[in-house]
């Protein structure tokens, strides 16, 4: 679901706004890390883009239609192939050989061209290597700013992401051979393809689409198979759980942002009064979503697939939730369970986002591969 992936900054589609997501180019060591606290704001500012992130045009304009799929220079150089889906030719990130060729998703579809290409290329591999062996991954992998992107993509239950069959969804950037994600494009947020049960209990430590292994998606399983890695998701899950989900209030303040331009809004999937009547839903959603993922922390909820599966008993009910009313999944027509409001939500502190030219922060050099819808 969504539309076609820029083909570099200004805007990214799918609602986001605002936010501090960027990645530093250095997350330092991990034996040093330290939690935040105070504002609930202040950990995302952790995910924010290098401050060399270099020069961006995005196709937010028609004209710019064609550096999608022939490429684009830049002074500065750097390497953001992309257009990739599905599990083939390296979206799920499974390290197979050393050959350019099965990873084909990732490098085929460059937006930004640069001498070092092949270069890059390899520091990809050797980097998802790696992943693959659980060997060296401070190195290779951004740890932090991943656990950080997968916290908050668990949270609000998407799917429709790289954790699910689609792997697709996101930003992968490689800078001098460290690998980090940026996400993308949550409209089908909140349990793309399950029922209420199965988005309110959405499983922390499996965090990962029906019939998936976490093996198979190794960006995440590679990282929670490292116990100290697990603690600190863990404690990124429940800052969000008691200082974001929790804070219904902030549906208001965003709705009061956003009412007016929903209300005029003549490519909604929705009508205006489907949205007024889905806000209690989406306040209720949030709270029972917190109250499973602190009762999955503390232990008295599953927090497996094999665990739910086995138990049903400790499950949060869902009677006096109507989750029809947040929407419905679907390739054509009526769709968009997340839609505008989980963007802006996101903008708010939640998750992050962009809007607008932030030229200023694209890297000089790197690699970022990109998500096709």
């Amino acid at each position: 679901m969504g539309g076609s992936m820029p083909s570099g900054g200004g805007n990214m589609p799918g609602g986001f706004n605002g936010g501090d997501m960027a990645f530093p180019g250095d997350f330092g060591n991990m034996s040093e890390m330290m939690m935040p606290d105070g504002n609930p704001d202040e950990w995302m500012r952790g995910m924010n883009i290098p401050e060399n992130f270099g020069d961006m045009t995005g196709e937010m304009n028609p004209d710019n239609a064609d550096r999608k799929r022939q490429g684009m220079e830049r002074p500065q150089g750097g390497n953001m192939p992309g257009g990739f889906g599905g599990s083939s030719g390296g979206a799920d990130l499974v390290y197979t050989d050393d050959s350019l060729s099965s990873y084909s998703a990732i490098f085929d579809n460059a937006i930004f061209s640069r001498t070092d290409t092949k270069a890059s290329e390899k520091r990809v591999i050797t980097a998802l290597k790696h992943l693959k062996e659980g060997t060296d991954l401070e190195t290779y992998i951004d740890v932090d700013k991943v656990l950080r992107y997968f916290a908050a993509n668990t949270a609000i239950v998407s799917l429709d992401s790289y954790v699910g069959s689609t792997t697709h969804n996101y930003y992968l950037y490689e800078n001098n051979g460290k690998l980090s994600m940026i996400p993308w494009d949550y409209n089908d947020a909140i349990g793309f393809s399950t029922d209420a049960s199965g988005a309110v209990n959405f499983p922390i430590d499996t965090p990962v689409g029906s019939g998936i292994e976490l093996s198979n998606r190794p960006m995440i399983g590679s990282l929670l198979a490292v116990d100290s890695y697990k603690e600190v998701y863990h404690s990124y899950l429940r800052q969000i759980a008691e200082q974001f989900l929790s804070d219904t209030a902030r549906i208001d303040k965003i709705d009061a942002l956003i009412n007016e331009y929903v209300k005029n809004d003549p490519t909604a999937f929705y009508t205006y009064e489907e949205y007024q009547n889905s806000l209690p839903q989406l306040k209720k959603f949030f709270e029972l979503r917190a109250k499973s993922i602190l009762g999955q922390l503390d232990g008295t909820i599953p927090s497996t697939r094999e665990g739910q599966n086995a138990d049903k008993s400790a499950l949060i009910p869902v009677d006096d939730l109507d989750f029809s009313a947040l929407g419905s999944f679907s390739m054509g027509g009526r769709g968009n369970r997340g839609g505008d409001f989980m963007g802006d939500f996101a903008g708010e502190g939640f998750m992050g986002g962009f809007t607008g030219d932030r030229s200023e922060f694209m890297p000089e050099s790197g690699f970022m591969p990109q998500t096709p819808f």
